[in-house]
């Protein structure tokens, strides 16, 4: 009888702003070593909480981070911009990782449709991948929805890459809702290379008490991109409505001294907390939920099916938010307030409305993409053997 080949998967990942990136990948990670896979994660960005006690081997490269919405430059871990000898030393560290780890599928994490910074290290990892004896199965795996591409040539350059390295794209998200080519418009054969593998969503589904719904909950991430939100939202608190009570849940990732003026803020109708691990739970007998609409927000908001508010990071020029709040209000999932045109005044309207807007009572989005995701790529493995 011959034996069931064990997989080796090896992803990379490097967060920069918040740590959406890093849970999704750590979230295929998991699924992957479900499926009795040999998993090595390699993440660029800074240690977290969330890499702490993992089952699969976990490769932390040298970190880097940026600052605001300046994502051309990369600062280290004692906060100096990074230069080429640092540069150097990461990639090195990269291509070692793996060459340990023998892998047969190979999964970067945005790039080629992004992450264009990290091309010092990520040029030479593929052309080692390409050497590689088997040759490995490469995947780009991206969200549903993506900044789109200022310029042609950023979709030119993302082609090339693919056509030249890759295998074929994972689309986390649910093709009934948001397709790839909404946000990043690819060649045709190119779109037909990409696999939708369901919206990445390891949470459970919260338990409802039946208390009366009073709390508004309010998040941000973990990242200092909701620092406004947090500051609009303590001023909204201020003149209502009656009968509830405002529960800001500050990300970790915000300095303390931040924390601390928010805390000072406190009144009988304001708490204000560091983010919680019963989040679900709080948000899932919450009468409202203000927050912006990063992916994983979201579907924390349609798991729950609580009312919410979605104001969506736009500094910067970023559109990804805007385009995913517009797409899920438009499946009745939330209410939207643009990011310009966040005050006090109409936060504290928009609440209002909200609050007497129906529940959506059903949710039809696909959320088994950690476990479609390890499928797929087993599958695309399993292809490219045959064809070898």
């Amino acid at each position: 009888m011959t034996e069931t080949k064990r997989l080796s998967v090896f992803i990379y990942v490097t967060h920069l702003l918040g740590s959406g990136h890093l849970s999704r990948a750590l979230a295929i990670a998991e699924a992957c070593y479900a499926q009795k896979m040999k998993v090595t994660l390699a993440t660029g960005g800074f240690p977290t909480h969330k890499l702490k006690d993992r089952p699969f081997d976990i490769v932390q490269l040298p970190p880097c981070k940026i600052k605001g919405t300046d994502f051309s430059t990369l600062y280290d871990e004692n906060d100096d911009i990074v230069d080429d000898d640092w540069r150097s030393n990461r990639t090195g560290e990269l291509l070692a990782a793996l060459i340990a780890t023998n892998t047969d599928i190979i999964i970067t994490e945005l790039f080629p449709l992004g992450r264009h910074q990290m091309k010092f290290e990520l040029e030479p990892f593929l052309q080692l991948a390409q050497k590689l004896t088997p040759a490995p199965t490469l995947l780009c795996s991206v969200r549903d929805i993506l900044q789109p591409p200022s310029k042609q040539k950023k979709i030119t350059r993302a082609e090339t890459y693919l056509e030249d390295f890759y295998d074929g794209l994972l689309v986390h998200g649910d093709s009934n809702v948001a397709l790839l080519a909404n946000s990043f418009p690819l060649k045709a054969g190119l779109l037909e290379t990409a696999h939708y593998t369901g919206y990445i969503f390891d949470g459970k589904k919260p338990q409802k008490n039946k208390d009366p719904k009073t709390e508004i909950i309010v998040s941000a991430g973990g990242g200092a991109a909701g620092t406004r939100l947090y500051e609009t939202a303590v001023e909204a608190s201020k003149v209502g409505p009656k009968g509830y009570v405002w529960r800001l849940l500050v990300g970790k990732g915000l300095p303390q001294a931040f924390f601390d003026k928010l805390l000072a803020e406190s009144h009988a109708g304001l708490i204000v907390e560091w983010a919680r691990p019963d989040f679900p739970e709080l948000l899932a007998n919450a009468a409202l939920s203000i927050s912006q609409a990063g992916y994983n927000t979201m579907l924390d908001i349609v798991n729950a099916r609580v009312r919410s508010i979605t104001v969506p990071f736009s500094d910067g020029g970023e559109l990804e938010q805007e385009m995913r709040a517009k797409l899920f209000k438009k499946a009745g999932y939330t209410s939207v307030l643009a990011n310009a045109e966040l005050n006090a005044r109409s936060l504290s309207k928009t609440v209002d409305a909200s609050l007497v807007r129906p529940v959506k009572d059903k949710q039809t989005l696909n959320l088994e993409g950690s476990r479609g995701t390890a499928q797929i790529i087993k599958q695309l493995w399993e292809d490219k053997q045959k064809n070898v």
